[in-house]
């Protein structure tokens, strides 16, 4: 009795002196003055997607499930201020997390019309309390308006890319869309790619983006490029463990020709992206492009080469000519030929006044249609050939 008596005394005095510790409790450090801080505007995907193909997103496993889904669904609902002290973020997180929820969530953040936000933190502690979202102006479209159209953009070229498509191909893929179905903004006010893939025109930043953001989804790692200097952006794509320079927005001529795709600007690395392409003074965030893998791309236009099954067909020099798809292995086909064009799997060229299809597997030739003078000059055009093979080649 007298030893347990003492127990309890003691256990008393040990009660008594914790009670008289003081304890920073939330009530007592939200007496503290919040300081107020903003994120810079982030329209891209992070940098931390670096030169190895992601098997899962190391940034966003780096922070909490709860918050990155929290965040996304306040970009969703337009929210403009969320609290997330519970989940004990230091001011210094900021940026990495809107950079993971950019990373797990990239559809969602591109269709939402967050623009940048600011932050409310403790000094004490550096724990933040509060994140206020800034939001783009854009037309009257909801959230899930916006969603649907960019979801059908996407299942369409998803619909040309299969799971055995490679990273080449799917970058040519996303290259061909937007310069086909895409043109320049010249009024120089759509900046962002969920606008260009609704709206179908952009400047350069928004093809940069919506190429940022397809490329994510079809998972090839991608980053934003800029020049100051030059005022322009671009993307660098990973494509079989290299880095390569790819600038849809100069591949899409200006004034826009419906149906032209130029390959100027496709895959180059540093090197004679800048000597010869006329590209300079970029920033890309430390990655460089140095392998010249495909330097020997033919560089015309879709009207004088295709790509089918891991070759490029093309014209040079009024001679059709097969190559692999990095440019090497030449082989000349025939001469004679001007221009181009595939419809239903099969191949026409114009040669002379001729329209001749083209066999792949067996190299015949057959005359299909003859162009008379008055619908042609000299030589059929690709949209001459393009139509009468249509004519010819019916569904």
């Amino acid at each position: 009795m007298i030893m347990l008596k003492r127990c309890l005394s003691i256990l008393l005095s040990l009660c008594i002196l914790l009670a008289t510790v003081p304890v920073l409790s939330v009530s007592a450090q939200n007496d503290e003055k919040l300081i107020y801080a903003e994120c810079p505007e982030q329209l891209y995907l992070a940098e931390a997607r670096v030169a190895e193909k992601p098997q899962s997103y190391a940034l966003s496993d780096s922070f909490d499930a709860g918050l990155l889904e929290t965040i996304k669904n306040a970009l969703v609902e337009e929210k403009d201020t969320i609290s997330i002290y519970n989940y004990s973020l230091q001011y210094t997180q900021v940026e990495a997390l809107i950079n993971a929820v950019m990373e797990k969530y990239p559809l969602e953040f591109y269709v939402s019309r967050y623009r940048y936000c600011g932050y409310s933190y403790y000094p004490s502690s550096g724990r933040v309390a509060f994140i206020d979202f800034y939001y783009r102006e854009m037309d009257d479209t909801t959230y899930q308006e916006r969603y649907d159209i960019v979801t059908g953009v996407i299942d369409d070229i998803c619909s040309e890319i299969d799971e055995n498509s490679t990273d080449f191909e799917k970058a040519l893929t996303v290259h061909d869309y937007l310069v086909l179905n895409c043109e320049y903004d010249l009024t120089y006010t759509i900046y962002d790619g969920c606008t260009l893939l609704m709206n179908k025109t952009g400047v350069c930043q928004a093809y940069a983006q919506a190429f940022d953001l397809l490329m994510a989804l079809l998972d090839v790692p991608c980053v934003y490029v800029t020049s100051d200097e030059m005022n322009h952006g671009w993307n660098l794509v990973f494509i079989d463990g290299s880095w390569y320079h790819m600038d849809a927005t100069w591949d899409d001529p200006v004034p826009d020709q419906d149906g032209l795709i130029y390959y100027t600007n496709f895959l180059h690395d540093d090197l004679s992206f800048e000597e010869s392409y006329e590209h300079s003074s970029w920033d890309a965030g430390g990655l460089t492009a140095t392998n010249d893998e495909f330097e020997d791309l033919p560089r015309g236009t879709n009207a004088t080469q295709l790509y089918d099954d891991g070759y490029w067909y093309y014209i040079e020099n009024s001679s059709f000519w097969r190559c692999d798809y990095n440019g090497n292995n030449k082989v000349k086909l025939l001469d004679g030929a001007s221009c181009i064009a595939k419809y239903n799997e099969r191949f026409f060229l114009g040669m002379g006044k001729n329209i001749v299809e083209y066999n792949l597997a067996t190299d015949e030739q057959e005359v299909i249609y003859t162009m008379v003078e008055e619908e042609s000059g000299d030589w059929p055009t690709q949209s001459d050939v393009r139509v009468n093979s249509i004519l010819i080649s019916p569904d």
